[in-house]
């Protein structure tokens, strides 16, 4: 057999011949070269995906900026090594594990904006490690429960008062139940001066600062985080304020999230954020949730247990974002508010999927004997188990194992079958253990399932608090704030929308409007909108009715599905500039339809291989030869390949003065004008697509 090696590139664009010859290693240094080397400026990268146990073929002399490294490994050694040389700037992110205090020296690390580490165990970081850490911002994930106390974290703070940290640092701690229980007790014990709020001290220093200590939520290792921050002094104030005209346009040129930051914290600037126009990337809202940009805005209810009681069922319905209905004074989820329309609300809801509200069966009260058999029958499992005495901690070498023979002895804990003269081995340990805490959680959640049928029946009251949770979380951050429930849900989000959205001075512009379906979006009222894209294939009477009174101009781009000629009708439609359609089977668009289409561009998606035959293509050709279609249109059509084949053929035939290029054909007209006609691959159900555009004389041929 005879053959030829070639170098395979995969590359958009020209092939590059220069790899001939060369082995893949200097291939691919050779590529790299040519896209980096030589460069009057680093090269700036926001993330640096480092891949371990491989070589990066990066071309001599490089120098780059890198905003962020996510290092997943062991050896922040070898990083220094290896891309300390080519930096140019210090990092603005590293994230990475630690093995001992000696990583802490490395200067890649210690001048990273923003640390964030793992330890490896068994090495655990201490206070003085931290204490001579000079990043302005700093997080330690925890992978052991108390790996600090309480007093650990009173010397930072010691230190940080008294030693000047500088204004703008921020550190934060992965924590255990009994330090944030206790951390903000202790301070204020120390610190006489220190004011306290929900969940926050902040205490006074000489130098006209203030340390800020607070507790949030946590997740991935930790479930709370302990936060202190260094921030200036309320009254302090070294530079003058912004003018009333310069403070408008800093305004304008921030993010919109960052502008509703600033809005709720500093009410001095409210009356000035309404009068200066709010611009968005892309916006969702779907019943009780928002997102704006990359910013979710979530409303649910916090169940606040004592300490150790939060059934699993509970606990999983908090981590998986908490309860999204409202609670009654029982425990009951109240879907009472889920469907009540309130002025300004955009309802979004397939008639035929409401529910109506109403209780369902999970609240009768004939469910209580059933629920009350399966607690007396996991309370009989639990006394089975704990029948072979006090229960052992055996030491697990390996958490993650577990084998099939370990399960089936849990199994037999389980239905009771085990033999009490087997032998107390450390497999039939553990097995108990992990019997025991099962039907531990299982009894919880069954207490849990009936507690809302006993508070209704024996006056009761409920054994947790309820609380408003908002989560705004983005793809770096995530803050979580806890209020009185005092609101429904859907009450507070419109609360929300009111408060970003409500009463400003100008139209609202979204660039792209991202539409769930079956939710109602809680909007203000008097809300309008200047929308360039809705993303979102819908009935277009739906479309129509729910935000043609918000719109303040015609869309930019509308995508939609089309049931019959009527649709046409819609002022939605015929106003977008860019129009693409879908038909709804067995509906067809007929050539009459686009014919009267007054939108700039237009695309009509075919999902009939045949729907138009070439004699509808040349009847819109000859109608836009003779009639003066506007300059500047475009219109494509999904088409087959009978049509592709054969259409610049008939057109070539139907009009003597067509000039032939390639796969296109341009007719002048007696407007001083030329409708080109092409054929282009096409995407998704379209194999090919026939585009027509009328061109001024000078573009056609280009």
């Amino acid at each position: 057999m005879v053959y030829k090696k070639y170098h395979g590139v995969n590359k958009t664009g020209s092939a590059l011949t220069d790899l001939d010859h060369k082995k893949l290693h200097e291939a691919a240094k050779y590529l790299s070269t040519r896209l980096f080397g030589n460069r009057s400026h680093p090269v700036y990268i926001k993330l640096l995906n480092p891949c371990w146990n491989a070589i990066m073929r990066l071309p001599v002399g490089l120098q780059l900026k890198i905003e962020e490294i996510e290092l997943h490994v062991i050896n922040i050694h070898l990083l220094q090594r290896s891309l300390t040389p080519l930096l140019d700037a210090p990092l603005k992110r590293l994230i990475t594990i630690v093995n001992n205090d000696d990583d802490f020296k490395c200067s890649i690390l210690q001048e990273a904006r923003y640390l964030k580490v793992l330890e490896n165990l068994p090495y655990q970081i201490l206070p003085p490690v931290v204490l001579n850490l000079q990043n302005l911002k700093f997080h330690m994930v925890s992978q052991i429960e108390n790996s600090w106390s309480v007093e650990d974290f009173l010397l930072v703070i010691k230190n940080w008062a008294e030693s000047g940290k500088k204004v703008g640092s921020c550190y934060s701690f992965g924590t255990s139940e009994h330090v944030k229980n206790t951390i903000l007790g202790k301070i204020t014990e120390a610190y006489e001066n220190a004011e306290t709020g929900d969940e926050f001290i902040s205490i006074p220093t000489r130098f006209n600062n203030q340390v800020k200590v607070s507790i949030e939520e946590g997740h991935g290792f930790n479930r709370w985080v302990l936060k202190f921050e260094v921030l200036p002094s309320e009254q302090e104030s070294h530079s003058p304020p912004l003018s009333y005209e310069s403070l408008k346009r800093v305004l304008g040129q921030m993010d919109a999230n960052t502008r509703f930051c600033l809005f709720t914290r500093i009410p001095s600037i409210r009356p000035i954020d309404k009068v200066v126009p709010l611009r968005i990337q892309s916006f969702l809202a779907h019943n009780n949730t928002f997102q704006i940009n990359d910013t979710k805005y979530k409303v649910v209810i916090y169940k606040k247990y004592p300490p150790g009681m939060t059934p699993p069922i509970v606990q999983e319905i908090k981590n998986s974002g908490g309860v999204q209905s409202d609670i009654d004074q029982y425990g009951f989820e109240d879907d009472s508010g889920k469907n009540k329309l309130t002025p300004g609300d955009v309802d979004l809801r397939d008639e035929r999927l409401v529910a109506n509200g109403e209780p369902g069966y999970h609240q009768q009260d004939e469910r209580i004997p059933d629920l009350e058999k399966k607690l007396e029958e996991s309370r009989r499992k639990l006394e089975f188990v704990e029948s072979f005495g006090p229960l052992r901690v055996i030491l697990e070498l390996n958490p993650n194992r577990k084998g099939f023979p370990l399960q089936i002895l849990v199994q037999g804990f389980l239905d009771r079958s085990v033999n009490p003269n087997t032998e107390r081995s450390p497999e039939f340990e553990r097995a108990r253990k992990m019997a025991h805490d099962q039907l531990t959680g299982d009894i919880k959640n069954q207490m849990a399932k009936l507690q809302p049928f006993y508070s209704r029946r024996d006056g009761v009251p409920v054994p947790y608090e309820c609380f408003i949770q908002l989560t705004v979380s983005s793809q770096r951050h995530e803050h979580v704030e806890l209020v009185q429930y005092s609101k429904k849900l859907h009450e507070a989000a419109k609360y929300l929308t009111t408060r970003f959205f409500g009463n400003r001075l100008h139209p609202v512009y979204i660039k792209l409007l991202n539409l769930c379906w079956n939710g109602i979006m809680r909007l203000p009222e008097g809300l309008r909108l200047k929308i360039d894209e809705i993303d979102r294939r819908m009935d277009i009477h739906f479309l129509q009715r729910s935000f043609a009174p918000l719109l303040d101009a015609p869309l930019k781009r509308l995508y939609a599905f089309v049931n019959n000629d009527e649709d046409f009708e819609s002022s939605i439609l015929q106003e977008a500039r860019y129009l693409e359609v879908s038909e709804s089977l067995p509906y067809q668009i007929r050539p009459p339809v686009i014919l009267n289409l007054q939108n700039l561009n237009f695309h009509k998606i075919s999902r009939f291989v045949n729907s138009w035959s070439v004699e509808d293509f040349l009847l819109v050709i000859k109608n836009w030869v003779e009639s003066g279609k506007k300059v500047g249109s475009c219109y494509s059509f999904g088409i087959c390949e009978h049509v592709k084949n054969t259409i610049l053929g008939k057109i070539t035939q139907a009009h003597m003065g067509a000039k032939t290029v390639d796969a296109n054909i341009s007719i002048p007209t007696r407007f001083n004008n030329l409708v080109k006609v092409s054929i282009e691959e096409g995407l998704r159900f379209d194999l090919w697509v026939l585009k027509f555009e009328v061109l001024p004389i000078e573009r056609a041929s280009q």
